[in-house]
């Protein structure tokens, strides 16, 4: 009978394929995990944007007013048949129209300089941009009557995302 080979191991193939093989799954999971870090900054951002819209609409509902001399409502500022009170059909966006009774963006303030001011929301630490910019509205979609409801809007934009919640204030 003939000699037996009794070597054992890999061949240089088998190992060229495995660590080929090897390397795809690496990348594959390096990648994942590059998308997954950038998915939960945006997702973070945004439910931070949330609070800050929610909080700043509370503001303005637990005054149980707008604030006097922030806006007028008649047929041009919001009132009852004014386009500019609805939202646009195509969805949300900047447009929103109404009046604007605070914003930190650009030469306006936010509302109030006494005692009884209502602060915008302090952004440092937050993971939003500072350039965020915040911002109250207010129409009128049933008419100017003391007895009818003013629609309140706050808004929240940081980079090109929003945040934008309403609520009805009697």
């Amino acid at each position: 009978m003939g000699k037996r080979r009794t070597e054992s191991g890999f061949t240089i193939t088998e190992m060229i394929v495995a660590f080929v093989v090897l390397s795809l799954f690496l990348t594959m999971f390096f990648q994942m995990f590059l998308a997954n870090q950038s998915q939960q900054v945006v997702v973070i951002r945004s439910a931070t944007a949330n609070d800050i819209s929610q909080t700043n609409l509370r503001k303005i509902a637990s005054r149980s007013a707008i604030p006097p001399s922030t806006t007028s409502c008649d047929s041009t500022t919001g009132g009852a048949g004014n386009p500019n009170n609805l939202l646009l059909n195509s969805g949300l966006d900047s447009n929103l129209g109404g009046s604007i009774i605070a914003t930190n963006a650009g030469s306006q303030t936010w509302l109030g300089t006494s005692g009884n001011a209502l602060d915008d929301e302090d952004l440092s630490g937050t993971n939003l941009p500072s350039n965020t910019v915040q911002e109250l509205r207010v129409l009128y979609p049933y008419g100017c009557d003391t007895d009818r409801p003013a629609k309140i809007i706050s808004r929240v934009q940081f980079d090109s995302e929003e945040v934008i919640h309403a609520s009805y204030l009697d």
